[in-house]
Formats: C-alpha cells, sequence, structure tokens
C-alpha cells in the first residue's frame, strides 16, 4: 500500500494475527462483521488479512458474495463497498463486500452448525455456522476454505 492509500492491515508488524481480548471465561472469537444487506456475515478476524476501499483495489478481481449467493446489496451499499483479503489453505481469496465493517466479539461457543437444508446447491458449504442473538437477525460466518474454492471455480 502506498503512503496515504486507505488499506487497512490487520496484522501485526510481526505478522501475526492481532490478539483477541481473553478475560479467561468463555473462548472469545474476534469476527470482521458485514452487515447492512440481506445477510449479515463473517469471517474470523485472524485470517483477514487487508480491507482496502474496492476503488483502490490493484489484486485479483474479487468474489462478489452477495451476487454469487443472489443477495442484493445493501441500499447505499455501493458507496460502502470494501475488498476484504482473506487468507486460506490455498492462498488468499479477494471478497468484495457491501456494507458496513466492524469488528465484533463473539463466544465462539455461541456458534451453531447450519441446518442441512439452510442453503442448499453450489454455495452449501460457503458458511461454516451461524450465530443466532436476541433481537437480532442471524450472523452466518464464513468458511474461508469453502469460499476460497467457490471463488476459483467461479472463474
Amino acid at each position: 500500500a502506498s503512503p496515504g492509500s486507505r488499506v487497512m492491515s490487520l496484522t501485526h508488524p510481526d505478522g501475526g494475527p492481532p490478539a483477541a481480548p481473553h478475560d479467561g471465561g468463555a473462548k472469545a472469537l474476534s469476527l470482521v462483521v458485514v452487515s447492512g444487506g440481506a445477510l449479515e456475515w463473517g469471517v474470523p478476524a485472524a485470517v483477514v488479512r487487508v480491507i482496502a476501499n474496492e476503488p483502490e483495489w490493484t489484486g485479483s478481481p474479487p468474489l462478489d458474495l452477495a451476487a454469487a449467493l443472489g443477495l442484493g446489496s445493501p441500499k447505499g451499499g455501493e458507496q460502502y463497498r470494501r475488498i476484504l483479503v482473506l487468507g486460506a489453505h490455498q492462498g488468499e481469496v479477494a471478497i468484495s463486500a457491501a456494507g458496513k465493517i466492524s469488528l465484533r466479539e463473539v463466544d465462539a461457543d455461541a456458534i451453531a452448525p447450519l441446518p442441512p437444508l439452510a442453503m442448499g446447491g453450489r454455495h452449501a458449504k460457503v458458511f461454516a455456522g451461524v450465530i443466532l442473538g436476541e433481537g437480532q437477525g442471524p450472523l452466518f460466518i464464513l468458511n474461508v476454505s469453502a469460499t476460497s474454492s467457490y471463488a476459483r471455480g467461479s472463474r
């Protein structure tokens, strides 16, 4: 990234993932969450390598997750479009995300598996689980390895 660019790296200077605060009780998990569309989704912060504004992105074409899943973009979401670069076993995958991006701490034990019929077809394994909170919609947790494979297969 060039000086003055609006690219954010989520790794420490030593190259490790960001540390998650831990109180010794529940197993805390830091998630980067994309919200504002038909689907709120998150990914463990430890696998997010870069968050960049879409106009400044010069890497490989990103996977538009909402379009791939047949979901619309959030109202006004185009102005909030970012590229999340995720580290996966097979390398890195860039995902285009419309909506607001935030960092959220969750209890890892609160992640429930998806029911078998929740998502069907080609993208059935894109999500690893879901968090259901009182008074909130579901938060789907991205399966990074499956998303990387899906992105390679969609090109």
